[in-house]
C-alpha cells in the first residue's frame, strides 16, 4: 500500500439483528486508494448467509473487506470441519471474484488429524491465505490444536493481520503483528457475557498501544449456553471508537485515514522506545 497518500474518514450506519466488521477501500478520481471500513450487526448465522446479504447491489462498492465471526459451535466442530483450501473457500472466491470484496470469515479447519479455529482471507484475485488460532480459550483444547504463526497479509490498501477472539487479550499477540507492518488487525470473534468491559478495554488497548486501526467483529444472539453480546468496533490508532454496534443488528461504514498509522506511532513512540527483548523475558519467554 501507498502510505504517503492522504486518506479520509467518514460513518454512516443503519440498523440489522447482530455485529460484522468490514474494511474496504475506494478511489476518488486524481487521489489515491482511501480506506473504508465498516461492520455490520450479523446473528450467529453461517458465513455464507452473512456475505451474500453484504455483498448484494447497494450495500457494498468494490474493495471492501469484510470481517465476519469466529465459529463456535464446539459441539459440531468435528462434522463441520473441512480442509482449507475447501467448499467454503471455493465459494467465497466465486463470491469475491463476482463482487470485487475482500472476506475474513471464521471456519473450523481439518488438518490430518487435526482441527484448527482458522480465519481465512479470500478476495477478488483468489484465496490469500489464512490464520490458526493461537490461544485457545477453555475448553476449547478439547477440540482444537492451537496455531503457531502470526502471519500478516499485504492488499492493494494496507497490510493486515488477524487474530481470532481470545487473542486479543494477549498483547504480544498484536504486537507482534504490528512489528511485522500491519496497519489494521481484524478479531473475528465470538465474545459473550459477563465479558462486554473487557471486549471494549481490549479492543481499544490494542490500537492504541500498536498504533494500528483494530476491527473487532462479535455476534449477538445464543448459542447454547452462551449468550453474545454484540458491540463489535472500528478503533483508530489513537485508541478512539470509530464506530461501535449495540446489542442488536447494526451496518456501520467508516472511512479510515491510513497516515494515521505513522502519526501515531511517531507520536507514542511505543514501538520505537522498546528495549531489547531480554529486558523483559531474559533468557525465557
Amino acid at each position: 500500500a501507498e502510505r504517503d497518500a492522504p486518506r479520509s474518514a467518514s460513518l454512516r450506519g443503519r440498523s440489522g439483528q447482530g455485529n460484522t466488521p468490514i474494511l474496504g477501500g475506494t478511489a476518488a478520481r486524481g487521489t489515491r486508494p482511501a480506506a473504508r471500513w465498516s461492520g455490520s450487526g450479523t446473528g450467529v448465522r453461517s458465513p455464507g448467509a452473512n456475505c451474500r446479504e453484504r455483498c448484494s447491489p447497494g450495500v457494498l462498492a468494490v474493495d471492501k473487506t469484510l470481517c465476519f465471526l469466529e465459529r463456535y459451535e464446539l459441539g459440531m466442530m468435528r462434522e463441520r470441519a473441512e480442509p482449507i483450501p475447501g467448499p467454503s473457500t471455493e465459494y467465497l472466491k466465486e463470491l469475491c471474484a463476482r463482487t470485487g470484496v475482500t472476506v475474513i470469515a471464521g471456519t473450523a479447519e481439518v488438518a490430518g488429524e487435526h482441527l484448527y479455529n482458522t480465519a481465512v482471507m479470500v478476495g477478488p484475485s483468489g484465496f490469500l491465505g489464512k490464520y490458526r488460532k493461537t490461544h485457545l480459550w477453555p475448553p476449547e483444547p478439547a477440540v482444537f490444536r492451537a496455531g503457531t504463526e502470526l502471519p500478516v497479509f499485504s492488499t492493494s490498501l494496507c497490510t493486515i493481520g488477524i487474530g481470532i477472539c481470545y487473542d486479543m487479550e494477549f498483547p504480544e499477540t498484536a504486537r507482534a503483528l504490528a512489528l511485522k507492518g500491519a496497519d489494521v488487525i481484524f478479531y473475528p470473534s465470538a465474545d459473550m457475557s459477563p465479558y462486554e468491559d473487557k471486549h471494549d478495554l481490549y479492543t481499544r488497548a490494542r490500537a492504541q498501544e500498536n498504533g494500528v486501526y483494530v476491527v473487532n467483529a462479535n455476534p449477538v444472539g445464543h448459542a447454547g449456553e452462551n449468550t453474545f453480546f454484540g458491540g463489535s468496533q472500528i478503533v483508530a490508532p489513537s485508541g478512539e471508537v470509530l464506530g461501535r454496534a449495540g446489542p442488536s443488528k447494526a451496518f456501520l461504514i467508516v472511512d479510515i485515514d491510513l497516515s494515521r498509522v505513522a502519526e501515531e506511532r511517531e507520536a507514542m513512540g511505543y514501538l520505537g522506545n522498546r528495549r531489547p527483548l531480554s529486558l523483559y523475558f531474559g533468557n525465557g519467554g
